[in-house]
């Protein structure tokens, strides 16, 4: 059969084939990613993709053309096999912007003052004359070289397309100023501990913005979640995991498959807040410490109502008490059923005799 290219179709085959290079990502756990992540067109999203690039894919398609999609990778290249089969147009494409991690270490740097960080549509254009006006003597040589005028302008066009390919990538200070500008959300997606990649991206994030790690295994999202709680710099944090079940729907055989996967990851999302200053005065009420305290005013209006009907019962004058203990009205003595039927019984022996 045939089918579009899309985020949900793509994942899904990525999964079918080859479950390990996706760190086992199915389309149902992706859909949460992207809806708990807020992607929207206009946005600026922050990820680290080392699921073959499904999840950066899917954030581009859902961007449409409009914002930006910062992707790091730590290997010598990005890992992006399936944002070719995605078929995206020149534009989409350019929404997304890979960069090697080490350029984080680059950030409290200033950039030059004489550098140029201008990638306007504008800048962009000028640059692409400018280098299509000047032409190298290597460059000239080969154009020499070439004998027919259709080899002479095959080769000019490559190498316009070449520049032009060249020109419109970002330059690494552009980049690096995005990501001063922090970034609308956080999306985390990777084979290494999620802990430290987390901590190193998250201070990039703005906040109030979503932010979603996934991983195969829950341990590493559990260190995460107690250091976002150490640190007070997330609220409304949710560890969970997605349950699919397909079922097969034939006539008169509808039920569910009978092999099917059992889990499909584990994804912690919260929103980012600033951390406490040592300057506020407020300070939280853990919702454990105000039923505590609940708790005890209850107990304490209870013995006190106690104390006080203690009191004006010692005040009063006593009564004497009956034998059996109590100044309750005792019932009425229960009737002997044994002598009533003795006497009845007497009482025939004698009409008897009579």
């Amino acid at each position: 059969r045939v089918l579009r290219c899309e985020g949900a179709s793509v994942c899904e085959s990525y999964y079918m084939k080859f479950p390990e290079r996706v760190c086992n990502l199915r389309p149902d756990a992706l859909a949460q990613i992207l809806a708990y992540g807020n992607v929207f067109a206009g946005a600026q999203i922050l990820c680290m993709d080392s699921c073959m690039g499904v999840v950066a894919a899917s954030i581009v398609e859902r961007l449409g053309g409009y914002g930006r999609c910062l992707n790091a990778f730590a290997e010598s290249n990005p890992n992006l096999d399936a944002v070719n089969k995605f078929n995206f147009s020149p534009r989409m494409l350019s929404s997304l912007v890979s960069f090697h991690t080490s350029e984080f270490g680059k950030l409290a740097t200033p950039e030059l003052p004489d550098a140029d960080l201008d990638h306007s549509s504008e800048a962009v254009e000028r640059k692409i004359r400018d280098s299509l006006a000047t032409m190298p003597d290597l460059t000239k040589q080969k154009l020499q070289s070439l004998k027919t005028e259709e080899d002479k302008q095959a080769f000019l066009a490559a190498r316009e397309k070449r520049i032009r390919r060249a020109c419109a990538k970002p330059q690494p200070g552009v980049i690096r100023n995005w990501i001063r500008a922090q970034s609308d959300s956080l999306i985390i997606a990777t084979a290494y501990h999620p802990k430290t990649v987390f901590f190193e991206l998250v201070q990039w994030l703005k906040p109030a913005c979503p932010f979603v790690v996934f991983s195969e295994y829950i341990e590493p999202l559990t260190e995460v979640f107690r250091a976002i709680q150490e640190r007070g710099i997330g609220c409304k944090l949710q560890l969970s995991n997605s349950w699919l079940r397909p079922f097969q729907v034939l006539p008169g055989r509808t039920h569910p498959v009978m092999q099917m996967s059992a889990c499909s990851g584990y994804i912690l999302t919260g929103i980012k807040v600033l951390p406490r200053r040592e300057e506020d005065r407020w300070k939280f009420v853990a919702p454990t410490d105000r039923k505590r305290q609940g708790k005890t005013i209850r107990v304490d209006s209870s013995s006190a109502e106690a104390a006080s009907e203690q009191s004006s019962d010692e005040a009063r004058p006593h009564k004497r008490s009956r034998p059996g203990g109590s100044n309750a009205p005792q019932s009425a003595p229960k009737p002997d059923f044994r002598e009533e039927s003795a006497a009845v019984a007497t009482g025939n022996d004698e009409s008897e005799r009579g």
